[in-house]
């Protein structure tokens, strides 16, 4: 995906399940720091630690945000700007997230690009 970012507010993405649970990925564009909520992810019940905001700073100013989403049941890689910046993150909800939301809410935002494929499993059903 990839979308033209204002200097303020927030442009990211959302993977959820019909039963409330969800992680946030997303880019504060006036601070320029990257963020993955894992908070309400599903079972965080077996580390204090686990329920966490992680964030690191982007490492690119450009007003271009680019980022490429690999998701698995309870896993999720994510390169921005052309891997300029990664995130590896794991969860563990009740049911697999069957919802991708694209959160765009700043001023003079636009989705420039954007596209999903399904990748075959390699293991058996």
């Amino acid at each position: 995906m990839k979308m033209s970012i204002g200097k303020s507010g927030q442009y990211g993405f959302k993977l959820a399940n019909e039963l409330g649970e969800f992680v946030h990925f997303y880019v504060d564009a006036a601070t320029g720091k990257l963020f993955f909520d894992r908070r309400k992810s599903g079972d965080i019940s077996f580390s204090n630690d686990f329920p966490a905001i992680h964030e690191k700073l982007r490492t690119s100013t450009n007003d271009e945000l680019t980022i490429r989403v690999l998701v698995d049941v309870s896993s999720v890689e994510i390169f921005i700007d052309d891997g300029q910046d990664i995130f590896t993150e794991i969860f563990f909800p009740e049911k697999q997230y069957s919802k991708f939301e694209v959160q765009m809410d700043g001023v003079g935002e636009r989705l420039i690009e954007g596209n999903m494929t399904a990748v075959k499993r390699i293991w058996g059903s």
